[in-house]
């Protein structure tokens, strides 16, 4: 008994988060205790542990289970943000015992959490230092409570405090980073924009028109990226590597299914010619021009999702006809299979507002370096479509938003919750909603049009001129509402 009982006291000391260093829950930073972990935790991954555990009452046991499907997920390369923002508030750790198991071996942070457990419990549980008569003891007992609940309002408060203090720091750190991160892609869609092909580099080469095809293709790279573009490239690219978001285009039919209809419609388009795929993504694009008969297919995406388009496309078979090549477009020097050219490009390059965060100047880029038919010829009248869709137009209408919004409220299924409304401060930051057409007070203009064959980088910084015709009188307009659409055609049947 007497080995049994120095065991327990080793086991003790042995597991105290005191003496054994713990293992961060995102990283592999190591703690001397608990209370570190968890401040890092908060202040580097926005995730605080005791907020979470008091939000959604997990008890010692559900805890341990949450610590081990963090470390599960981040095994597995699951990106923190995701992590904390999306997974994590669904609980699926507790539906899941397996999640009782520890991953890491002899992990600190699961005992830390039961020491720590018995400690707050000592602390509510004071022994008796004297005994005097029931009376007496009855009166200190009731003091005793008193102070108790007293020491546990003022802690429960003070660690309000403290977390209060932790969210406004957190909130002023992330608003700062979201003005720079708004700055920083300011800059670059306005300022540094690829310009390798721009007219100045036309012009060198109308001089040098004895110079091969190859070597110009080696003098048309981009500029050298600045830290700036580099950090933003890589927040970029890193949002297109999950599923949820391919999920979502690949669910939008109307979108897809215009691709499709149109390239299944019009096979000899794409019969026996090399395409290029620009952001292929999960490589839908590149199956369907395989399908139409392509000679062979490039698909080109940096993100990682290009690592499940190979599987795709091997799925799929068609491995022996379209290769996918995870780089950015721009950095590529020299095609697969000894090719010199692509006849067709492919591309869902339309972003917010079409041009915002799009891909506009990398289908620019590959048109003007790798595509046979250039747009010199094409302005000599060689019209053929070869890039799809060929035209995009962006519109512009009066809007009133403040009409449309309160009505919501004045009939919300039936009951009038106007009191719910409030009239929104101007902002000059654009919002992305469906607009009821009933609250359109203007006619609606096209101010600008893209054709893909002629476009260069530098028509997308532009100003334009519009007009827009009320269509009554008395219309209110508290906002302008601007979108776009893209056109297959030109010599095509659709």
């Amino acid at each position: 008994m007497a080995d049994m009982q120095d065991f327990d006291d080793d086991s003790d000391s042995q597991w105290s988060d005191d003496d054994q260093q713990l293992i961060g829950l995102f990283d592999n930073k190591k703690f001397d205790n608990v209370d570190a972990l968890l401040a890092d935790t908060r202040n580097n991954y926005n995730f605080d542990f005791y907020a979470f555990q008091r939000e959604h009452h997990l008890d010692q046991y559900g805890c341990i289970r949450m610590i081990n499907y963090i470390r599960a997920e981040i095994a597995n390369k699951t990106n923190p943000e995701i992590l904390v923002l999306k997974l994590l508030p669904s609980l699926p750790f507790l539906a899941d015992d397996q999640y009782y198991k520890p991953v890491l071996e002899n992990d600190a942070l699961l005992f830390a959490f039961d020491d720590k457990d018995d400690a707050d419990a000592d602390e509510e549980v004071p022994e008796e230092e004297e005994k005097g008569t029931p009376c007496d003891q009855n009166d200190e007992s009731v003091k005793t409570q008193s102070q108790t609940k007293q020491n546990g309002a003022i802690s429960t408060i003070a660690l309000y405090e403290q977390e209060n203090d932790s969210l406004r720091a957190m909130n002023k750190r992330l608003t700062a980073q979201i003005n720079e991160m708004r700055k920083t892609f300011h800059r670059i869609v306005l300022n540094e924009q690829f310009d390798a092909v721009a007219a100045g580099d036309d012009d060198d080469d109308c001089k040098t028109a004895s110079t091969s095809k190859d070597s110009k293709r080696m003098k048309k790279q981009p500029k050298t990226l600045t830290p700036e573009k580099r950090m933003v490239d890589g927040y970029y690219f890193d949002s297109y590597s999950y599923t949820d978001i391919h999920e979502t285009m690949l669910r939008d039919r109307h979108r897809t299914l215009a691709y499709q209809n149109f390239m299944f419609n019009n096979p000899q388009l794409f019969k026996d010619k090399v395409v290029m795929d620009v952001g292929c993504g999960t490589g839908v694009l590149s199956i369907f021009a395989a399908k139409c008969g392509a000679k062979h297919v490039i698909a080109v995406d940096m993100a990682d999702i290009a690592k499940q388009a190979k599987l795709i496309v091997q799925r799929n078979g068609f491995a022996d006809r379209i290769t996918v090549i995870q780089d950015k477009l721009e950095n590529i020097r020299q095609l697969p299979h000894g090719l010199t050219h692509v006849d067709v490009i492919v591309s869902e390059w339309m972003g917010y507002c079409l041009l915002y965060e799009s891909m506009l100047s990398s289908v620019i880029f590959a048109r003007n370096t790798w595509m046979k038919a250039q747009p010199a010829d094409i302005a000599a009248g060689l019209r053929q479509c070869r890039i799809f869709p060929n035209q995009a137009r962006l519109f512009m209408a009066g809007f009133d938003y403040d009409a449309m919004e309160s009505e919501f409220w004045r009939d919300c299924y039936g009951i009038d919750m106007s009191v719910m409304y409030k009239r929104p401060a101007p902002t000059s930051n654009p919002l992305i909603i469906s607009v009821d057409s009933d609250f359109i007070r203007t006619q609606h203009t096209c101010f600008k049009s893209l054709d893909m064959h002629t476009v260069m980088d530098q028509d997308l910084d532009f100003t334009e001129k519009f007009d827009l015709i009320a269509t009554h009188d008395d219309a209110v307009i508290d906002a302008l509402v601007i979108w776009f659409d893209c056109l297959f055609e030109n010599n095509c049947n659709d």
